[in-house]
């Protein structure tokens, strides 16, 4: 898993686009990410000066399936507009033969840029603050018919106040609408809910309630989920920590194979 947050710098040279597009609308576009099937720009809006980042779809194995992919986060993000912990998006624009989605800028990164940077897990109170705003817009959507499916570090950005913003909805399964709901296989292993693996598996909220946990998990204590520890509810290792106990239970809660 790469990091793909808007404020993001790069890992190793090479790892971002060589050119920024030219963008009508925006200006001093310059590459900031690169994810599994999209790269990410700083851009200048030039209606408002605002700064905000552009998402163009590279993967054009079938231009159709990437627009669908484009329409169902446009979809799931103007379901969710306004909330307080997720990206709004701003507009939807086509680079060439690409489809782009147009979103707030996050200046922060993303969670994963902090855990590298850092070299190690985060204080229990802040994790569990971090999980709280997540879980809110998360019951939001899920409210709204959403699932994300894609719950990690990497989709959790820090805006200039140090607040969460939940972005990537570009795999949600919205379920009102038979074409957006169409679920796909780009899940992220280590986060990946067990049902998620299965592939035939219905997938519904509990599986971003799972991802959650394992997100959670990789922020308190820097580890991963292996696929055996899928099989099984999770069991927190001992802690002489209160905070961190409280918030092992709140992680073991989430991490119950459906």
């Amino acid at each position: 898993d790469r990091p793909t947050g808007h404020g993001r710098r790069p890992a190793a040279a090479g790892a971002l686009p060589v050119s920024a597009p030219e963008i009508p609308g925006y200006e001093e576009c310059e590459p900031i990410g690169r994810g599994g099937v999209a790269d990410v720009y700083r851009a200048t809006r030039i209606a408002t000066g605002d700064p905000v980042a552009i998402k163009v779809l590279r993967d054009l194995s079938d231009a159709s399936a990437a627009w669908r992919r484009c329409r169902r986060e446009l979809t799931a993000l103007l379901a969710l507009g306004g909330h307080p912990h997720v990206v709004a998006v701003l507009d939807v624009v086509a680079v060439g033969e690409h489809p782009a989605l147009v979103v707030e800028y996050v200046p922060n990164g993303s969670l994963a840029d902090v855990v590298a940077a850092w070299g190690g897990q985060l204080a229990a109170g802040e994790v569990a603050r971090i999980g709280a705003q997540a879980a809110d817009a998360l019951a939001v959507a899920h409210a709204r018919g959403i699932v994300h499916r894609d719950v990690k570090p990497h989709n959790l950005l820090l805006d200039a106040a140090g607040d969460v913003k939940l972005c990537d909805f570009g795999i949600a399964a919205v379920r009102r609408s038979a074409e957006l709901g169409q679920a796909t296989a780009s899940v992220s292993l280590r986060f990946a809910s067990p049902e998620d693996l299965e592939g035939d598996a219905p997938v519904g909220p509990p599986s971003d309630v799972y991802s959650l946990g394992a997100t959670l998990l990789c922020l308190a204590r820097g580890t991963h989920l292996e696929l055996r520890d899928r099989l099984t509810p999770w069991v927190p290792p001992p802690t002489d920590d209160p905070a961190l106990a409280a918030l092992d239970a709140v992680i073991a809660d989430c991490l119950q194979p459906a």
